[in-house]
């Protein structure tokens, strides 16, 4: 949903995503802390989201779509009555529009 929260809930794991693989000794912890170091660093990094991470707990993480996302979405192309998404449009002959 444009504009809608999503909350991810476990995004400090333990608070082991700031230590060293090496210091995590439990199997089960282990096994999920580099998912979710690279989740937490593809939800900061992504340019179509704003994030907030909050250190209450194990971590929460609310996410919302930015608002350069929502211009990007309204800002399409019409050829021949029908709109597509941002970019140029190519033409059969690969010429662009």
């Amino acid at each position: 949903k444009i504009r809608g929260i999503i909350a991810y809930d476990n995004t400090l794991w333990y608070e082991l995503v700031a230590q060293a693989e090496k210091e995590v000794v439990e199997d089960l912890i282990k096994r999920y802390q580099n998912f979710v170091i690279e989740f937490n660093s593809f939800i900061a990094a992504h340019p179509r989201v704003d994030s907030s991470l909050l250190s209450i707990g194990d971590g929460l993480t609310l996410c919302r779509r930015n608002d350069a996302s929502l211009k990007a979405q309204n800002q399409a192309h019409e050829h021949d009555g029908l709109k597509f998404p941002q970019g140029p449009i190519i033409t059969s002959k690969s010429k662009q529009i």
